[in-house]
Protein backbone atom coordinates (compact mmCIF):
# COMPACT_ATOMS: atom_id res chain seq x y z
CA UNK A 1 0.00 0.00 0.00
CA UNK A 2 1.11 3.55 -1.03
CA UNK A 3 1.54 6.27 1.76
CA UNK A 4 0.76 9.24 1.13
CA UNK A 5 1.58 12.81 3.10
CA UNK A 6 -1.00 14.09 4.99
CA UNK A 7 0.07 17.77 4.38
CA UNK A 8 -0.50 16.66 0.25
CA UNK A 9 -3.75 15.35 1.25
CA UNK A 10 -4.21 18.47 3.46
CA UNK A 11 -3.29 20.35 0.63
CA UNK A 12 -5.61 18.65 -2.08
CA UNK A 13 -8.45 18.57 0.68
CA UNK A 14 -8.39 22.91 1.03
CA UNK A 15 -7.96 22.92 -3.25
CA UNK A 16 -10.84 20.94 -3.17
CA UNK A 17 -13.22 23.47 -0.42
CA UNK A 18 -11.91 26.75 -2.51
CA UNK A 19 -12.23 25.86 -5.71
CA UNK A 20 -16.21 25.35 -6.20
CA UNK A 21 -16.30 28.93 -4.99
CA UNK A 22 -14.25 30.03 -7.64
CA UNK A 23 -16.20 27.86 -9.91
CA UNK A 24 -18.87 29.88 -8.62
CA UNK A 25 -17.58 33.11 -9.29
CA UNK A 26 -16.71 32.10 -13.03
CA UNK A 27 -20.25 31.02 -13.43
CA UNK A 28 -21.87 33.97 -12.80
CA UNK A 29 -19.46 35.57 -15.57
CA UNK A 30 -16.20 36.72 -13.66
CA UNK A 31 -13.34 35.22 -15.11
CA UNK A 32 -11.31 33.69 -11.70
CA UNK A 33 -7.63 34.34 -12.07
CA UNK A 34 -5.35 31.32 -12.19
CA UNK A 35 -7.92 28.99 -13.21
CA UNK A 36 -7.94 27.86 -16.85
CA UNK A 37 -9.25 24.73 -18.49
CA UNK A 38 -5.83 23.33 -18.13
CA UNK A 39 -4.12 25.10 -15.25
CA UNK A 40 -4.38 25.62 -11.57
CA UNK A 41 -1.70 28.69 -10.52
CA UNK A 42 -1.03 28.93 -6.82
CA UNK A 43 2.00 30.05 -5.12
CA UNK A 44 3.08 30.96 -1.86
CA UNK A 45 5.75 32.69 0.17
CA UNK A 46 8.57 30.52 2.05
CA UNK A 47 11.60 31.97 4.10
CA UNK A 48 14.00 30.05 1.84
CA UNK A 49 16.84 31.85 3.46
CA UNK A 50 17.37 33.86 6.91
CA UNK A 51 16.23 32.78 10.02
CA UNK A 52 13.59 30.35 9.73
CA UNK A 53 15.52 28.58 6.27
CA UNK A 54 15.26 25.43 7.88
CA UNK A 55 11.92 25.41 6.52
CA UNK A 56 13.21 25.57 2.80
CA UNK A 57 12.22 22.24 1.58
CA UNK A 58 8.65 22.65 2.50
CA UNK A 59 8.17 24.41 -0.71
CA UNK A 60 10.82 22.58 -2.74
CA UNK A 61 8.39 18.90 -1.53
CA UNK A 62 5.26 20.80 -2.30
CA UNK A 63 6.75 21.35 -5.78
CA UNK A 64 7.67 17.89 -6.27
CA UNK A 65 4.38 16.34 -4.80
CA UNK A 66 2.40 18.90 -7.68
CA UNK A 67 4.80 17.38 -10.38
CA UNK A 68 3.98 14.10 -9.06
CA UNK A 69 0.26 14.59 -9.19
CA UNK A 70 0.48 16.45 -12.69
CA UNK A 71 1.92 13.04 -13.75
CA UNK A 72 -0.08 10.67 -12.74
CA UNK A 73 -3.79 9.99 -14.48
CA UNK A 74 -6.47 10.63 -11.99
CA UNK A 75 -10.14 8.24 -11.63
CA UNK A 76 -11.22 10.43 -14.66
CA UNK A 77 -7.95 8.94 -16.73
CA UNK A 78 -6.73 12.42 -17.19
CA UNK A 79 -3.13 13.69 -15.52
CA UNK A 80 -3.16 16.26 -13.13
CA UNK A 81 -6.46 17.19 -11.07
CA UNK A 82 -9.28 16.74 -13.94
CA UNK A 83 -6.95 17.25 -16.29
CA UNK A 84 -6.00 20.28 -15.18
CA UNK A 85 -1.95 20.98 -14.28
CA UNK A 86 -1.34 22.21 -11.07
CA UNK A 87 1.48 25.02 -11.67
CA UNK A 88 3.27 26.24 -7.94
CA UNK A 89 4.79 29.30 -8.02
CA UNK A 90 6.90 30.31 -4.92
CA UNK A 91 9.50 33.05 -3.30
CA UNK A 92 11.70 33.68 -0.71
CA UNK A 93 10.48 36.02 1.83
CA UNK A 94 13.54 35.62 4.16
CA UNK A 95 10.77 35.06 6.87
CA UNK A 96 9.90 39.01 6.83
CA UNK A 97 6.13 40.42 6.76
CA UNK A 98 6.99 43.00 5.09
CA UNK A 99 8.95 40.84 1.91
CA UNK A 100 5.72 38.79 2.38
CA UNK A 101 3.07 41.16 1.82
CA UNK A 102 5.39 42.71 -1.26
CA UNK A 103 5.51 38.83 -2.79
CA UNK A 104 2.22 38.18 -2.39
CA UNK A 105 0.98 41.25 -4.22
CA UNK A 106 3.44 39.61 -6.82
CA UNK A 107 1.58 36.26 -6.87
CA UNK A 108 -1.52 38.23 -7.12
CA UNK A 109 -0.99 40.94 -9.48
CA UNK A 110 1.82 39.52 -11.76
CA UNK A 111 1.30 35.55 -11.55
CA UNK A 112 -2.31 36.07 -11.07
CA UNK A 113 -2.53 33.10 -8.74
CA UNK A 114 -6.13 31.47 -8.03
CA UNK A 115 -4.08 30.59 -4.49
CA UNK A 116 -1.93 31.34 -1.62
CA UNK A 117 -1.20 28.33 -0.62
CA UNK A 118 1.30 27.01 3.10
CA UNK A 119 2.82 30.42 3.34
CA UNK A 120 4.54 29.85 6.81
CA UNK A 121 4.56 31.97 10.06
CA UNK A 122 2.56 33.38 12.39
CA UNK A 123 3.37 37.47 11.51
CA UNK A 124 3.45 36.49 8.28
CA UNK A 125 0.29 35.05 7.18
CA UNK A 126 -1.18 37.54 9.52
CA UNK A 127 0.59 40.55 7.57
CA UNK A 128 -1.01 39.18 4.02
CA UNK A 129 -4.22 38.12 5.21
CA UNK A 130 -6.17 41.54 4.89
CA UNK A 131 -4.59 41.93 1.29
CA UNK A 132 -5.69 38.62 0.46
CA UNK A 133 -9.34 39.03 1.61
CA UNK A 134 -9.52 42.24 0.16
CA UNK A 135 -8.98 40.73 -2.80
CA UNK A 136 -11.15 37.67 -2.44
CA UNK A 137 -8.30 35.51 -3.21
CA UNK A 138 -8.05 32.05 -0.85
CA UNK A 139 -5.24 32.01 2.02
CA UNK A 140 -5.03 27.97 2.50
CA UNK A 141 -2.98 25.97 4.71
CA UNK A 142 -1.92 28.55 6.82
CA UNK A 143 1.36 27.48 8.18
CA UNK A 144 0.65 28.85 12.04
CA UNK A 145 -0.67 26.93 15.17
CA UNK A 146 -1.91 30.86 16.39
CA UNK A 147 -5.52 30.96 17.37
CA UNK A 148 -6.31 33.61 15.47
CA UNK A 149 -6.44 32.13 12.34
CA UNK A 150 -9.77 30.45 12.27
CA UNK A 151 -11.25 32.95 15.03
CA UNK A 152 -12.45 35.66 13.03
CA UNK A 153 -13.69 33.27 10.02
CA UNK A 154 -16.93 36.65 9.51
CA UNK A 155 -14.10 39.24 8.80
CA UNK A 156 -11.28 36.65 6.88
CA UNK A 157 -13.61 34.22 5.08
CA UNK A 158 -10.68 33.33 2.64
CA UNK A 159 -8.25 32.34 5.10
CA UNK A 160 -8.18 28.78 5.58
CA UNK A 161 -6.09 27.19 8.61
CA UNK A 162 -5.09 23.68 8.71
CA UNK A 163 -3.01 23.14 11.79
CA UNK A 164 -4.06 22.51 15.88
CA UNK A 165 -3.50 26.03 17.36
CA UNK A 166 -0.39 26.26 19.89
CA UNK A 167 -2.95 25.74 22.98
CA UNK A 168 -5.13 22.82 21.80
CA UNK A 169 -1.84 21.04 20.50
CA UNK A 170 -0.17 21.76 24.16
CA UNK A 171 -3.27 20.11 25.91
CA UNK A 172 -3.30 17.30 23.78
CA UNK A 173 0.44 16.60 24.32
CA UNK A 174 -0.48 17.21 28.40
CA UNK A 175 -3.04 14.99 28.12
CA UNK A 176 -0.95 12.22 26.29
CA UNK A 177 2.05 12.30 28.48
CA UNK A 178 -0.71 12.08 31.57
CA UNK A 179 -2.29 9.30 30.51
CA UNK A 180 0.73 7.13 29.06
CA UNK A 181 3.88 8.46 30.64
CA UNK A 182 2.58 9.23 34.49
CA UNK A 183 5.75 9.49 36.28
CA UNK A 184 7.41 11.96 32.84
Amino acid sequence: MRRVSLAGLALLGALVLAIPAAFAKADAGAATPGLTARTIKIGGTFPLTGPASSYAPIPQSMKAYFSYINARRGPDGKRGVYGRQIIFNYYDDGYNPANSVQLTRKLVQDDKVFAVVGSLGTEVNEAIRPYLNSVRVPQVLVSTGASQFGLDYKKYPWTIGWQPDYIAEGRLYGLDISRNKPNA
